[in-house]
């Protein structure tokens, strides 16, 4: 009885699915072993180990700050950014953003946000119109 020994594939094809966002068990389905064979078949290529744990998330910015300085729900910024909430409590953490201990003021939706961010911006335009025309007005007078 012969091993299984899955699809044979180039070197370069190889690497193309080892560099991808790929995980070692997608690469397996996809040639038919197991991901430890994977791991094995890319040492035998010189190729470089990968990084362990899944790849990290993309959460920071001034959308993510304004959302927990609304206090939006956690939940809803977890779901929001496709992440955990541990992951949003640990950006929080990690960038200095204030505590959030439970008391004052209520958490928010993600729909009130959005409210809150639409009346912001109606609220600026509003405005700049307003200079815009008291700037005709004071011209002609």
């Amino acid at each position: 009885m012969s091993a299984h020994r899955g699809k044979t594939v180039s070197h370069a094809e190889f690497a193309r699915m080892w560099f991808s966002p790929m995980t070692q068990a997608e690469i397996g389905a996809v040639l038919g072993i197991t991901d430890s064979a994977v791991n094995h078949r890319a040492n035998r290529r010189g190729l470089p180990p990968r990084k362990k744990g899944p790849a990290p998330a993309l959460v920071d910015g001034p959308e993510l700050r304004a959302m927990w300085d609304a206090n939006v729900l956690t939940s809803a910024i977890a779901e929001h950014f496709g992440v955990s909430e541990r992951t949003i409590r640990n950006v929080a953490t990690r960038f200095g953003y204030p505590r959030r201990t439970g008391l004052g003021r209520a958490s928010i939706s993600m729909a009130e946000f959005r409210q809150l961010q639409a009346g912001r911006r109606m609220a600026a335009v509003a405005a700049a119109e307003q200079r815009a025309t008291d700037r005709v007005w004071n011209r002609a007078s």
